[in-house]
């Protein structure tokens, strides 16, 4: 229908799909291809006011209005999701100390006897 995806219209849209080698035109030609890709796709057509849609959407619109083409032609598109301001963090959360409840009271220190352990860099992807 109508409301459908088109892959070549979208990759088409904003030219940055041409600036891309071959190794990233394969890896965003899998991501259009994939399932997850796929219900995002379902989300945006069943409910376009989702944040996750918005924010996907409002995320393309900014990043073509910062584009040098796009300053010297009919202007920006609004982005009143991103630039809402309803959400912002405006307090400092202050964590309680830490607590000794439960462990023995007679001054016994702890600590690694063979120092911090270190991260293992061949387990993490």
């Amino acid at each position: 229908g109508a409301d459908m995806f088109r892959r070549e219209d979208f990759l088409n849209e904003f030219n940055f799909y041409f600036a891309l080698n071959t190794v990233q035109r394969d890896y965003l030609s899998r991501i259009l291809e994939s399932q997850m890709f796929q219900r995002f796709l379902d989300l945006r057509q069943s409910n376009p006011y989702d944040a996750d849609v918005l924010f996907f959407n409002e995320s393309i619109i900014e990043k073509h209005n910062r584009s040098m083409k796009k300053s010297f032609t009919s202007g920006k598109r609004a982005t009143p999701f991103l630039d809402d301001r309803t959400s912002d963090i405006t307090e400092t959360f202050i964590p309680t100390p830490p607590s000794n409840w439960g462990l023995p009271d007679d001054g016994r220190l702890y600590s690694y006897t063979s120092g911090f352990p270190k991260l293992d860099q061949n387990l993490m992807g």
